[in-house]
């Protein structure tokens, strides 16, 4: 957590930092530069969310779980964002409550975004952490959900790379 927030508190710094790894991701002589996707949990996710929202050329997906959606203050709402996204919710999840998934909806639309939300039912924050059970901060694994992502991931960077 103490690395997290300071970024969570500077999304400018945050964008940044994701700009400049995906730019020398690029550059590896390993990766197509054309042909990338991220994946990211619980932070990890929204990092992916905003690295879409950055619309970087050469991001094909972003698939973010049981991450957050907020959007930073720093990036202009409503712009075109090119990249596939997905993103896998938990119905209950406190940290992301229904209203942000709304908002977040609403923000995809206006940026002509390619999205798919799945939201899994009676699936908390954190559903894929197994063995996980901290109910004060609503995180809770879930066999079903966890399985169930696990396949929409898959048919996700088949769609978009295949």
């Amino acid at each position: 957590m103490h690395l997290m927030n300071p970024l969570m508190q500077n999304r400018s710094l945050l964008c940044k930092r994701l700009l400049a790894a995906f730019n020398e991701i690029q550059k590896h002589p390993l990766v197509i530069p054309d042909k990338i996707a991220i994946i990211g949990y619980c932070f990890g996710g929204l990092c992916a969310i905003d690295l879409a929202r950055a619309n970087p050329s050469g991001l094909k997906g972003a698939i973010s779980v049981h991450g957050g959606l907020t959007p930073p203050d720093v990036l202009g709402s409503g712009s075109k964002i090119d990249t596939s996204i997905l993103v896998l919710h938990g119905l209950e999840d406190p940290v992301v409550p229904q209203e942000t998934v709304l908002s977040f909806v609403d923000e995809m639309t206006k940026s002509e975004a390619n999205f798919q939300i799945h939201c899994y039912g009676h699936a908390k924050h954190a559903f894929t952490f197994v063995g996980e059970d901290i109910p004060d901060f609503g995180v809770r694994y879930n066999e079903k959900a966890h399985h169930r992502s696990e396949i929409s991931i898959k048919n996700f960077l088949e769609e978009i790379f295949l």
